[in-house]
């Protein structure tokens, strides 16, 4: 082939116009993408409510290990409400 004419497989048409899409291509890929989008929105939302439940469980865990290690420091016994907050005259705690 000579001149200015191409093969199907170039990226330019017989008159030297880019090759482009047309309006109803990237609309059906727009479509596809919200497809796509509103199938993992529900899946991405519970992703995040396990996220949440996971961390909530690690820390309920880890108080437990807290007060387990401060019962062990202190002959099993459990911190005082409001201990290490106020001075210790000024808790109103039972005698």
């Amino acid at each position: 082939m000579a001149g200015n004419c191409f093969d199907s497989n170039s990226r330019l048409r017989r008159h030297g116009q880019p090759v482009a899409f047309t309006l109803i291509e990237l609309l059906v890929v727009i479509a596809i993408i919200a497809i796509l989008a509103s199938l993992l929105l529900p899946v991405m939302a519970r992703a995040k409510s396990k996220a949440r439940s996971v961390q909530c469980i690690a820390n309920l865990r880890q108080w437990g290990v807290t007060y387990r290690v401060y019962a062990d420091e202190n002959h099993d016994f459990l911190p005082r409400r409001g201990q290490g907050v106020q001075v210790l005259a000024l808790i109103n705690r039972p005698r």
